[in-house]
C-alpha cells in the first residue's frame, strides 16, 4: 500500500487469511461514540472496514454485523440499474442463497471529505446463488459516513468490467 496524503493506493490481494480476529471483534473498527478521534476518518481505517468487515461479513453471511455496517439510508445500486434499500438487500441475502466464496479488491482509492469517504476500486469476486457460480469483475463505489454511532456503508455502486475479446 501507498499512502499519499488522504488517497490511499492498495496495490496488493486482500486474502481472507489477512485477518485471523472473528468479525464481531472487529466491528471496533466501525466506531463508537466516545472515541477519541470520533471526526477524523482515515483512508487506513476505511480500508480495513471494506475488507475486514463487509467483504467478510458477505462471504461469512453474517448478517448481523451488515446490519450494523449498512446506514439506515443504505442504497446499493445494482449494474442493472435496480436500486436496493437496507432492508431488501439484507432480505436478498438471507433469502435468495447468494454466497460467496471469495471477493478482491484492487486499485483502490480513498479519498476522505471530512466525516465522508468514497472508496472507489476494482473487485473481483467469485460467487454462487442456489449453487449455480459465477465470477465477475467490476469497478464498484462505496460511500463510508462517520455519525454520533460510528461508519456506516451509506451508498455502494458497481459496473460491469467488459474485457475485450481478441
Amino acid at each position: 500500500m501507498d499512502l499519499d496524503g488522504d488517497v490511499l493506493v492498495l496495490t496488493a490481494r486482500h486474502s481472507r487469511s489477512a485477518e485471523t480476529a472473528p468479525i464481531e471483534s472487529r466491528l471496533e473498527w466501525v466506531g463508537a461514540p466516545g472515541d477519541e478521534e470520533q471526526s477524523v476518518m482515515t483512508a487506513h481505517e476505511i480500508l480495513r472496514i471494506h475488507i475486514g468487515i463487509f467483504y467478510e461479513a458477505l462471504k461469512g453471511r453474517n448478517f448481523d454485523v451488515l446490519a450494523t455496517l449498512y446506514a439506515d439510508d443504505y442504497m446499493l445500486v445494482r449494474p442493472d440499474g435496480s436500486v436496493l434499500d437496507k432492508e431488501r438487500i439484507l432480505k436478498d441475502l438471507r433469502e435468495q442463497g447468494l454466497n460467496f466464496s471469495s471477493i478482491e479488491l484492487h486499485g483502490a482509492q480513498v479519498r476522505v471529505f471530512g466525516s465522508t469517504a468514497i472508496l472507489t476500486g476494482e473487485s473481483r469476486a467469485v460467487s454462487s446463488r442456489n449453487g449455480v457460480e459465477a465470477q465477475s469483475r467490476f469497478r464498484l463505489i462505496a460511500v463510508y459516513v462517520r455519525d454520533a454511532s460510528g461508519i456506516h456503508l451509506v451508498h455502494f455502486q458497481r459496473a460491469p468490467i467488459c474485457l475485450a475479446r481478441p
